[in-house]
C-alpha cells in the first residue's frame, strides 16, 4: 500500500520524523517456502516526492540547470502544466549540454523541472533573491 503525503515544517523536526518513519520496522504475515504462516519484520520504504524552489542570480541559470540535469518531466511527473500555472511558473527553458557545472552528487536522483520564475527586483534594478 502506498500512502502518499505532504509535509511541512521546521527543517530539522520534519527529518528527525522521516528518519523515524525510514527505520520503522512492522511485522508482516506472509507464507514460506512450504507454506506455513511466517511473521517477518520489514521496513518502510518511504520516497519522498518534494517540491524545491532553487534561487540562484539569473546569471548562473543555464549553469544550475545543467548541473541538475533538469527532465521535463513528461514521463515522470503528470499534471506538470497545471502545477506550473497554479504556481506562476514559466516553463523551463531548454539549455547547451556543453558548459559549466557544478560538482553535485546526482546519482539515483532525477531533478523533474517544473517551471522557472524570474526575481523581483528592487528600485535599483537588482534582483532580490
Amino acid at each position: 500500500m502506498h500512502i502518499v503525503f505532504a509535509s511541512r515544517g521546521i527543517k530539522h523536526e520534519r527529518d528527525r520524523t522521516i528518519a523515524q518513519l525510514s527505520s520503522m520496522l512492522l511485522p508482516w504475515k506472509c507464507k514460506d517456502d512450504k507454506g506455513e504462516e511466517r511473521i517477518l519484520h520489514v521496513q518502510n520504504h518511504l520516497q519522498p516526492i518534494e517540491l524545491w524552489s532553487l534561487v540562484v542570480p539569473e546569471e548562473h541559470t543555464e549553469t544550475m540547470l545543467r548541473t541538475l540535469r533538469i527532465t521535463n518531466g513528461s514521463r515522470s511527473f503528470s499534471g506538470l502544466s497545471m502545477l506550473r500555472k497554479s504556481m506562476k511558473l514559466k516553463k523551463i527553458p531548454k539549455v547547451e549540454p556543453e558548459g559549466l557545472i557544478f560538482p553535485l552528487w546526482t546519482d539515483n536522483q532525477e531533478f523533474i523541472g517544473i517551471g522557472i520564475r524570474e526575481d523581483k527586483r528592487n528600485k535599483y534594478g537588482n534582483e532580490q533573491l
